[in-house]
């Protein structure tokens, strides 16, 4: 059986698929001009798929009163806030190739511009806590790697390659965000064509990778590091479980904590000041996505954004 993770995957590529009456101009997406009052610091961006409109990126006020749509699709993914809660980055994915691009833009959906080329299938950023740098996955000789460019779209650098290969063979590097200096980042790497899973810490100025072991039983990948302490929240799975769980650990590895036992929940993030994670979840009935917070020691959780048979997953808090 595919892993949710592949499941939503299938799931994109079969709505881009059905999506044929899309512009070809990638690079002029559509600017709504309407005034967004409710920034703030609790002010959750996320992807959204409703009907046959395609995913697209959205806001959430910090009261869940108000939403807004600020990219017409049909094919926007992962957005992620900028430190100062001005500008937001994504991913876009181009029919009929089906390549991604990493793109800027302002809070309110205005000012949008490409920032990695064309002809490279990049994926997943995040932004550095100075709000300079912005890391991705990128495929470099039909593998993920990590890389590295400057929130203007100049000075491109890889992070990650095979000196760092801790299967020896075919390793993929996925998913990596940064710890609250800057620093450091927390990455998931595994080997092509398994589910062998596991977490490591990259020191960017020394090129050291430091294996956590400690969380190898639960196949782990796409954690968010802390922005005020040195613990993660990653997505892992059980022995004969349902979905996948989230789990939070100290960056040590150790006291790791399953947060969630709904079937499936993922795609978590921090709020600002490290006191509550929002994430994705669902039923596995229904299939469609929701997307929930809860306090950081998985207490108090709370249903934010539900819309009637559509996707809402990736918030970004």
């Amino acid at each position: 059986m595919l892993k949710l993770k592949e499941r939503l995957k299938v799931m994109v590529f079969l709505v881009l698929f059905t999506l044929t009456s899309c512009s070809d101009d990638f690079d002029e997406l559509q600017i709504i001009n309407k005034p967004i009052s409710f920034i703030d610091k609790n002010t959750i961006v996320y992807q959204s798929a409703e009907g046959h409109l395609g995913w697209r990126i959205k806001l959430l006020s910090s009261d869940l009163t108000q939403s807004y749509m600020i990219t017409s699709g049909p094919a926007d993914f992962v957005p992620e806030w900028s430190p100062d809660k001005k500008w937001i980055v994504f991913s876009r994915m181009f029919n009929p190739n089906n390549v991604s691009r990493i793109w800027k833009m302002r809070y309110d959906g205005e000012e949008k511009k490409a920032l990695t080329p064309i002809d490279k299938d990049c994926n997943d950023p995040k932004i550095s806590p100075d709000g300079k740098t912005i890391i991705f996955n990128v495929v470099i000789n039909n593998r993920k790697q990590i890389c590295a460019i400057d929130t203007n779209g100049n000075n491109w650098r890889q992070l990650t390659n095979d000196s760092l290969n801790p299967f020896k063979d075919r390793t993929i590097f996925a998913w990596a965000d940064f710890s609250p200096d800057g620093k450091r980042i927390i990455l998931t790497y595994y080997k092509a064509g398994t589910d062998q899973e596991g977490l490591g810490i990259l020191n960017i100025e020394t090129n050291e990778l430091t294996h956590i072991s400690q969380a190898d039983q639960y196949s782990p990948y796409s954690a968010r590091w802390s922005p005020v302490r040195d613990e993660v929240v990653f997505v892992g799975t059980i022995p004969n479980g349902t979905g996948p769980k989230l789990f939070r650990m100290n960056i040590d590895g150790s006291d790791i904590k399953m947060l969630t036992d709904a079937w499936g929940s993922f795609a978590p993030d921090w709020s600002s000041d490290g006191s509550m994670i929002a994430y994705t979840s669902t039923n596995g009935l229904d299939d469609y996505t929701r997307i929930w917070t809860m306090n950081r020691d998985g207490s108090n959780k709370k249903l934010v954004i539900e819309i009637k048979e559509a996707h809402v997953t990736d918030p970004s808090w």
